[in-house]
């Protein structure tokens, strides 16, 4: 069996991932955490199963980068595991959608999509729309994690500033690639340059434990600062 954990809300795939092999621990399974490189060693002399008789459920992350053209073995193997109800392995994949994925053949596949709203709110940042900005935030705030918000948020900061020196981000669909320039033109490089260096520093103390203040109370600083 494989299952694949994907999705560009990466923080509930994460949060989904890690409560699976929980509840899989719980159960009574042994978790085997494995590198992508070591998939291709789950059925040679390695058995499914403990001396005790607990199952061996096989954990990796991100798989698919490992997938190419040359990775012929890999696929097979991934074959194998698919069609074994008793081999047990799941994947999970970093901000990556399923439209994406190198291989999906007989494949559990819990795809985690970011609300609708977030786009429209990254849509509306941009100088001098700080009223509509803020109003946005405060409604998809109260139903979507606040760390997933800055990550989309750095993001798309990023997005536009790269359009603003004339590099095109890898992995941006044509429609939204009009949008990216149209948006980019009411900001200025410094000012798009300042931005994403204060939201990095915001996700660096977050993951450090030192943010006094909380993520959305300083994307509201923040946004009266540079969308003012």
């Amino acid at each position: 069996m494989l299952t694949i954990i994907c999705g560009e809300d990466n923080v509930n795939s994460r949060n989904y991932f890690l409560n699976e092999l929980k509840k899989l621990k719980e159960s009574g399974n042994e978790i085997k955490n494995i590198y992508p490189k070591e998939i291709e060693n789950i059925f040679t002399g390695v058995s499914v199963e403990t001396l005790f008789g607990q199952q061996v459920v096989y954990a990796v992350e991100n798989l698919n980068k490992y997938i190419n053209k040359k990775s012929k073995s890999i696929i097979d193997i991934l074959y194998k595991i698919a069609g074994d109800e008793k081999t047990i392995l799941i994947d999970w994949e970093d901000e990556t959608q399923k439209r994406f994925l190198k291989y999906t053949d007989k494949v559990k596949i819990v795809e985690f999509k970011p609300d609708k709203n977030i786009f429209k709110l990254l849509d509306q940042c941009y100088p001098s729309n700080l009223k509509e900005f803020i109003s946005t935030f405060s409604q998809i705030v109260q139903k979507t994690n606040e760390y997933f918000i800055l990550i989309m948020l750095t993001r798309h900061i990023k997005k536009l500033l790269l359009y603003k020196i004339n590099i095109k981000p890898q992995d941006v669909a044509y429609w939204q690639e009009k949008r990216l320039i149209y948006q980019s033109k009411f900001w200025l490089k410094e000012t798009l340059i300042n931005f994403y260096n204060k939201l990095i520093d915001i996700e660096v103390s977050e993951k450090i434990g030192k943010n006094p203040y909380g993520i959305k109370n300083y994307i509201e600083m923040l946004s009266c600062y540079y969308i003012k």
